[in-house]
């Protein structure tokens, strides 16, 4: 019942012409969300970039899904570390730890990406989002586990998903491309 309750919430405002921003951290709740978005897309004809906020533990059977569909993957990186909830989620998913954060996979599919905050409960500075993208690691924290290395991007990559991926949030039409100037100008101020 929730599932269908879902799905016609997001029919209902894709019809209205607004975007829909799902908030979801689990392969469930995120394979929830594509299928609405596919039959959305599929059903209605739908040409709206909806999103997945926090995209955390992700099966890596639908990672291609968000490129075919066009929905944006969001991030929240400062949640990666010095979190309880991070805990919590590494002891109960077991061997699907590997399934936690695929950015690197994400952005090699060609999955439309940006990075979300979550501020006002984690800072809004994009400093340690983008040290934590990059690295892998807890901000500032040059030794010790590193969480998933081979989903690590490069700066210039995580720069465009702040700044390219969050326009996207709002220009329908828009590619991320890095050497963009809003990915400089970022860097500059």
């Amino acid at each position: 019942m929730i599932r269908l309750n879902f799905l016609r919430r997001v029919i209902e405002l894709d019809r209205k012409g607004l975007t829909v921003r799902a908030h979801a951290a689990g392969d469930g709740a995120i394979r929830w969300a594509l299928d609405a978005f596919e039959r959305v897309r599929r059903e209605h004809g739908s040409v709206l970039r909806h999103g997945i906020a926090h995209t955390a533990i992700l099966n890596p059977a639908d990672i291609h899904r968000f490129s075919e569909l066009g929905v944006i993957a969001e991030v929240s990186p400062i949640f990666w570390y010095h979190m309880p909830a991070v805990f919590v989620i590494q002891y109960d998913i077991g061997g699907r730890l590997d399934w936690l954060y695929p950015v690197r996979s994400l952005l090699d599919s060609g999955a439309p990406m940006s990075v979300g905050s979550d501020w006002i409960v984690t800072p809004a500075s994009p400093w340690p989002a983008l040290e934590t993208l990059v690295t892998r690691r807890a901000p500032g924290v040059t030794e010790g586990p590193v969480l998933n290395t081979s989903q690590a991007i490069t700066l210039e990559e995580a720069v465009a998903m702040y700044t390219m991926g969050a326009l996207m949030h709002r220009v329908a039409n828009i590619r991320s491309d890095p050497s963009s100037r809003a990915n400089r100008r970022i860097l500059l101020s």
